[in-house]
């Protein structure tokens, strides 16, 4: 079998539209010792459904690209945009940097756990509900209510109750309805997981108030009530979300 060698074509045969996936120019000639010799050139194409479409690079060899429809930043509810052919010597590739998940009308973060204010810290008297919230991909919550500052008579009771938002309605619905508690200044913890239980060494610290072994939904809220002997209460509600 006679030696293959790579040899160089003054001309190569590769165009831009080209329909065939050999994109290919072959010459072969024999010297005296009766080696053959190939010459080839290659290229990185991309199918555009019809034909074979060069990826262009800069002058630097970097290849050109640009993010699905502009140069946008990342954000959730954004469309599903397609870029249009470029024409050669124009941006060529559209990408996402990051994944989004789709909600079935449009495009989300995929999110890690993170942690959201419902209520900044403000002085309340009376019962008290959070903006609808949105969980994107976690399965449960930590919420904590840090009371700083209180007006109360000799038995006061509050209560919390995560619920959840009926995707049609809109209206809330009780999903966790934790035990009424006394408003102490404190940081009290409100736990909502699928599969939480008892502890099986240990105990539970003592400002958790509350725990559900029940998931958390697309769109939930919470409800923040005085039950009894409250004039007022300072505090805040953040949320933990758990994957």
């Amino acid at each position: 079998m006679p030696d293959i060698w790579g040899g160089a074509l003054a001309e190569v045969g590769i165009v831009q539209g080209g329909n065939t996936a050999a994109v290919l120019a072959v010459a072969a000639t024999q010297d005296e010792t009766l080696s053959q010799y190939l010459a080839t050139a290659a290229a990185l194409y991309g199918f555009d459904g019809t034909d074979l479409r060069r990826l262009l690079s800069t002058t630097a060899g970097l290849l050109r690209n640009t993010p699905q429809g502009s140069n946008e930043a990342l954000a959730d509810g954004v469309s599903n945009t397609i870029v249009a052919e470029q024409a050669d010597g124009a941006n060529a590739l559209g990408y996402r940097a990051f994944p989004h998940l789709s909600n079935a009308t449009t495009w989300d973060r995929s999110y890690n756990n993170h942690e959201p204010t419902l209520l900044a810290s403000a002085l309340r008297s009376s019962n008290t509900n959070t903006p609808v919230q949105t969980n994107y991909n976690a399965k449960g919550v930590v919420l904590f209510m840090n009371i700083t500052a209180r007006t109360v008579g000799a038995s006061p009771l509050a209560a919390l109750t995560i619920q959840a938002v009926d995707p049609i309605g809109a209206s809330g619905e009780n999903l966790l309805v934790a035990p009424n508690f006394t408003p102490t200044i404190d940081t009290h913890i409100f736990i909502c997981f699928p599969g939480v239980g008892a502890v099986i060494t240990g105990t539970y610290g003592a400002n958790i108030r509350s725990l559900g072994a029940l998931p958390i939904p697309r769109s939930w809220s919470c409800l923040i009530q005085h039950q009894a002997d409250i004039t007022n209460l300072t505090y805040s509600l953040a949320a933990s979300y758990i994957l």
